[in-house]
């Protein structure tokens, strides 16, 4: 069921209001769509699965700026006895492109009585523009590009987090209105109890001044009534204790934890139905495919991949090609001074000799990759076995529900007919307490049943990996 947000709103402003000032609101039933989507927007674990993807946007971000061009300048100078030595400074900016080219753009203006004849430069400085290429290692892929590979698969790995934390969210928070619905209704099944025995108690007193009943049937009845009576205490305190943890999943903008007033109670069992499962309409095989942990799992083996690949690269040798043109600024017109004898070149070349610290970083990559591969294999057997365990469950108490509910309703009717009986003299409290027995056991069965059955349907959905998305 789809709701309104204006409900949602409504909801949260009676809870407020209720936990604020203790003023009880009229009676209200919080349906299990309303009460979860309440968790969904406010609870403080939401809250942080939606900053799993702001965690995956900073990564990416600082990744690409690994790209960013940079502007370095030094200067040295050296003074003794009033002498200027030498003035080195040189202004230079790179920019690092996505195919491991580097530009490069530098100006340097040297000077000094003791300056090395290689550092002279015009009055004016040089201007030296340039590039440098990679001709094996590094041009196809440099640590630069793994890096932003493996922040863009980092933000996928954050979304699956954001979904795998609001599944276990909302898997605990459905179990505690569950369970919470299942003590609210035993404890209207045990309130109708008592008040049963307790007229029982009234009419067989009232019988016996009369004579038309024994005295014993009073004792009896009295018993009865004091045992129905405990029951339902303890009854009461099991409620209590459920909506305390209910209470738990009750937020205010992750901020202000609420309270439920005993007028907001769940629904009652007559106005649900139980879930069931068509085995046709299940493909188990899709349902696994799309959990996110096991999605969680296979984007770790791709980012291990990346890393892998930029391994195997440094088995090259590494040869960077430096090519630099040299202008000489005159008249501010870089252009007309430009000329391809003025230029500054040359090749860096590095080759190791036993390659083991690349054969280590390679091999330890392969083991990683076949863990990841191991734990996703052994965690998609265990989804599919625990999901068809979970189906079962569900079309089981499916059909228990439906045999369940007849005999409750049956147990009623006999009930009330004893009691008709007894009150005409026709039946002994022995039979009626009997017939009493019976029906309470079959109507908290029934809500056991299904209670059950609607956690089935929680885990299926938690396994399955698409509670969150309900």
């Amino acid at each position: 069921m789809k709701l309104k947000n204006k409900h949602i709103t409504h909801f949260i402003a009676v809870l407020l209001f209720s936990t604020l000032f203790g003023i009880n609101a009229n009676a209200q039933t919080m349906h299990y769509d309303e009460f979860i989507s309440i968790v969904k927007k406010h609870h403080p674990l939401a809250k942080q699965a939606e900053l799993q993807l702001n965690y995956g946007e900073a990564n990416l971000q600082q990744s690409r700026g690994l790209f960013d061009p940079k502007i370095i300048s030094e200067l040295s100078q050296k003074y003794f006895n009033e002498k200027q030595y030498y003035s080195h400074f040189n202004a230079q900016l790179k920019i690092p492109t996505w195919f491991g080219i580097e530009l490069k753009s530098l100006y340097e203006n040297n000077t000094g009585i003791n300056l090395n004849p290689e550092f002279n430069t015009p009055s004016k400085g040089l201007l030296v523009t340039g590039v440098s290429v990679p001709l094996a290692q590094g041009l196809f892929i440099d640590k630069r590009r793994a890096e932003l590979f493996k922040a863009k698969k980092f933000l996928e790995i954050s979304e699956y987090e954001r979904q795998i934390l609001l599944n276990e969210l909302i898997k605990q928070a459905s179990v505690a209105y569950w369970e919470w619905f299942k003590a609210y209704n035993k404890l209207k099944v045990y309130e109708e109890i008592v008040d049963l025995a307790k007229n029982r108690l009234e009419f067989v007193k009232n019988e016996a001044i009369i004579g038309e009943k024994p005295n014993i049937d009073t004792l009896e009845a009295s018993i009865q009534y004091n045992n129905r009576l405990n029951t339902l205490l303890e009854t009461q305190q099991l409620y209590y204790e459920k909506t305390k943890l209910l209470e738990v999943y009750l937020w205010q903008d992750g901020l202000i934890p609420m309270e439920l007033t005993k007028n907001v109670t769940p629904e009652i069992i007559d106005n649900i139905s139980p879930s069931i499962i068509l085995a046709d309409s299940v493909r188990l095989d899709t349902i696994i495919n799309n959990h996110p942990k096991l999605n969680k799992l296979q984007t770790y083996i791709e980012q291990k991949n990346i890393d892998l690949r930029l391994y195997r690269e440094y088995f090259k040798p590494k040869i960077n090609l430096n090519y630099n043109p040299i202008v000489e600024p005159l008249d501010n017109n870089f252009l007309t001074q430009y000329s391809l004898s003025n230029y500054k070149w040359g090749i860096d070349i590095a080759l190791p000799i036993l390659y083991r610290k690349e054969r280590g970083y390679v091999n330890t990559k392969k083991l990683e990759i076949k863990d990841y591969n191991l734990q996703k294999e052994y965690l998609r057997l265990e989804y599919f076995k625990t999901i068809q365990t979970f189906i079962n469950n569900i079309n089981t108490t499916y059909k228990r529900f439906s045999i369940s509910n007849k005999l409750s309703a049956d147990s009623y009717r006999l009930l009330m007919s004893e009691k008709e009986l007894y009150e005409a003299g026709e039946s002994s409290l022995f039979k009626l307490n009997s017939r009493e027995v019976y029906f309470m056991k079959y109507k908290t069965d029934l809500i056991d049943i299904l209670t059950e059955n609607k956690k089935a349907e929680v885990y299926f959905y938690y396994y399955s990996g698409n509670l969150f998305k309900l």
